[in-house]
């Protein structure tokens, strides 16, 4: 793994298997800061090519209502158009973080964007080097 990014929301990392990693830290985030984490990581799904993200959660705290609204209507927009982008999330293990969560992926709900939650890490990663055949096939 390759650190491309970093902030004090998280860290995006490129994958020698294909797969970007965006890993929340805990703690409070400033909007601005989630807005450069996730431009970020779209940048390498719009112009490196990458189709494929585990999201690591576990640590973050729950998003705002302004976060939840502004990451789903970004997502939606960009993925528009565009080969599935597949996601696999280890959720976040506080409860509260956990709804929040969730409710982003409900939001953000499109065909283009794959989502599947996992507890474990290893069995993420396995589903998304197979979602790999779906974005080639």
């Amino acid at each position: 793994m390759r650190l491309y990014f970093e902030n004090p929301v998280g860290r995006v990392f490129t994958h020698s298997e294909g797969y970007l990693r965006l890993e929340y830290k805990p703690g409070l985030r400033k909007l601005d800061e989630l807005k450069a984490l996730v431009h970020h990581l779209s940048n390498l799904y719009e112009r490196a090519g990458y189709h494929r993200i585990l999201v690591d959660q576990r640590q973050m705290r729950e998003f705002t209502p302004a976060e939840c609204t502004w990451v789903a209507e970004y997502w939606r927009k960009l993925a528009e158009g565009r080969p599935p982008l597949y996601r696999a999330t280890l959720p976040p293990t506080a409860s509260l973080a956990r709804l929040a969560a969730a409710n982003l992926l409900a939001l953000a709900s499109t065909v283009a964007l794959v989502n599947k939650s996992f507890d474990d890490e290893s069995q993420a990663v396995t589903w998304l080097l197979k979602s790999h055949l779906a974005v080639t096939a």
